[in-house]
């Protein structure tokens, strides 16, 4: 779109100097005008490809999505646990995801998808509670174990903080 940019000069008839003009629609008050001489509106921002205005956040709609989203935060068993991590999953779409599955006596458990190298047939699921440190891990009942996870171009041990249900099976396997 074309706008006026120049500020128009107006003259007063009786000899005085002249002044700039300052109506409504002058390019100093930004009323610039588009193609057809038209002014230019400013609007609230619309969607793209609809006629509709972008909705507002406030601050009661922010507290019911925090609150929504808290509730619909799901409660996991012991038995949930094991059905997950006994589940297959589909590794190519799951590379380097980091996923909340929800809350495992009070703590958050989310499972990781790490890989490395040659991805995404070495991608590994981890599941554990996402928690700071070893102290924490004890705070909410899991047990730090170390897992070899795929890293660079091999495997390297980190430590995770796993649910005792995940972890007494880890260690049946060791066995």
């Amino acid at each position: 779109m074309r706008s006026t940019v120049s500020a128009r000069v107006r003259s007063q008839g009786d000899g005085a100097a002249p002044r700039l003009h300052t109506g409504a629609h002058s390019p100093l008050s930004c009323g610039l005008r588009g193609d057809w001489g038209e002014p230019l509106r400013r609007s609230r921002a619309r969607l793209p490809g609809t006629g509709h205005a972008t909705p507002r956040l406030t601050p009661w709609l922010a507290l019911v999505l925090m609150l929504s989203v808290w509730a619909c935060t799901k409660n996991l068993s012991d038995a949930d646990l094991l059905s997950h991590a006994s589940r297959p999953f589909d590794k190519k779409a799951m590379v380097g995801k980091h996923v909340v599955l929800g809350k495992h006596r009070g703590a958050s458990v989310v499972a990781d998808y790490p890989c490395a190298d040659l991805c995404p047939n070495n991608t590994v699921r981890v599941i554990h509670y996402d928690v700071a440190g070893e102290s924490d891990c004890a705070r909410v009942g899991g047990l730090p174990r170390t897992l070899w996870v795929p890293e660079g171009d091999g495997n390297v041990p980190r430590i995770f903080c796993l649910p005792t249900v995940l972890a007494d099976v880890l260690d049946k396997k060791k066995t």
